[in-house]
């Protein structure tokens, strides 16, 4: 029933922060001309919403002017290379695609078309963003910033990384006093409230004490208790500008030899290869246990380019096309197109004999961004 999702796939809206389709139709179904027909109902929306799309060559704001729910007598599940995992109807469509001398060739395969060995269009830079104004009612005695700027996404990034949250005291733990004492910087300038490094049975630590802040801090989603199994990135964190997430990705990876991250909370995983997205940085995703590893791909070998040479497929290192389309006239692709949009192998494709609710939005640009991980999906 027509080019649907399944339930739980993400979708990156402005409004909601990065939110499942369901509960996404759930909030908007019939905030505006509703339509039902059998088994399909929509709602044409009164005031639309903000997602993110494909368009002219990058990954940008658009409008979504509807939301649908129908029912689909099967589904089709296709995983990748790097962790993503899509279920749509069977007439979905899915973009794959190859460079030739004419440019980017994009094409909508059916997702019941789909093979593995395909390469699909997938998202690897999101455009946008802004500052994120802040909640600074009960807050007590601190002050509070009025943005989610870059000096609070650095000390988000030392708290996520290395710290806990205690009843009323923050603690950040590091052997590196001078990043210590940088954290504690910021917390001055930030909230108003410093506190003290000391020595523990298992090394240095910030001790800020200050019940006022810790609520603040939770209130951004920083989890009090388990943190690894409730970590998640921020609602406000996700739709700001590159320069904020920067100041954070710097932060939480400071120190680290290798760029992996792991994680009990699969949510939080998912989460950080969109945030990882606002930088242009493409990751992986791997489960290992009851843990997610979140990699980042620095040259990456996953990072390929399907290309047409003389009639003849291959594929290339994106480096390697850089330097090719250079030769041939092709740096519009090479530097706008493949900096926001890249291609994931397909290595497994099934189809589920099971009827499920399905839903969708229309969008101005017929793609939008959704998925585990940010993937290019039809409309």
């Amino acid at each position: 029933s027509g080019k649907a999702v399944d339930g739980d796939t993400l979708v990156l809206t402005k409004e909601f922060g990065l939110i499942k389709i369901k509960e996404l139709y759930e909030k908007l179904d019939g905030k505006g001309r509703k339509i039902v027909e059998g088994n399909e109902e929509w709602t044409e929306l009164e005031k639309p919403i903000t997602v993110y799309g494909y368009k002219d060559g990058k990954i940008v704001e658009i409008k979504a002017t509807h939301v649908y729910k129908g029912v689909s007598s099967g589904m089709v599940e296709i995983r990748t290379r790097t962790g993503r995992k899509i279920k749509v109807t069977p007439i979905h469509r899915l973009f794959t695609g190859r460079v030739t001398k004419d440019g980017l060739i994009l094409k909508e395969v059916m997702a019941m078309h789909v093979k593995p060995g395909d390469r699909i269009a997938v998202v690897k830079k999101i455009d946008g963003g802004e500052y994120i104004k802040l909640d600074s009612s009960n807050v007590g005695e601190i002050k509070v910033p009025e943005i989610l700027n870059e000096e609070l996404a650095e000390f988000l990034g030392y708290l996520m990384a290395n710290g806990t949250l205690k009843s009323g005291i923050i603690e950040i733990y590091c052997d590196d006093e001078s990043l210590l004492e940088r954290v504690n910087s910021l917390s001055l300038k930030l909230f108003g409230v410093g506190g003290r490094i000391v020595q523990k049975v298992d090394g240095k630590a910030l001790v800020i004490q200050s019940k006022p802040l810790v609520d603040v801090l939770r209130r951004l989603g920083v989890p009090e208790d388990k943190k690894v199994e409730n970590w998640k990135v921020p609602r406000e964190l996700l739709l700001s500008p590159s320069n904020v997430v920067r100041a954070f990705v710097n932060a939480y990876i400071k120190g680290k030899e290798e760029v992996e991250i792991t994680l009990a909370s699969e949510e939080g995983a998912y989460e950080l290869s969109y945030l990882f997205a606002k930088l242009g940085i493409y990751v992986t995703i791997s489960k290992s246990g009851e843990y997610y590893k979140v990699r980042v791909s620095r040259r990456g070998n996953l990072d390929t380019i399907p290309v047409e040479v003389n009639g003849m497929p291959k594929v290339l290192p994106y480096e390697d096309f850089r330097k090719f389309a250079k030769s041939i006239g092709l740096e519009e692709v090479a530097e706008n197109h493949l900096q926001h949009i890249i291609f994931d192998e397909v290595i497994d494709v099934r189809y589920i004999p099971e009827p499920q609710e399905v839903y969708d939005v229309t969008t101005e640009t017929h793609n939008f961004v959704g998925g585990n991980m940010p993937t290019l999906l039809h409309n």
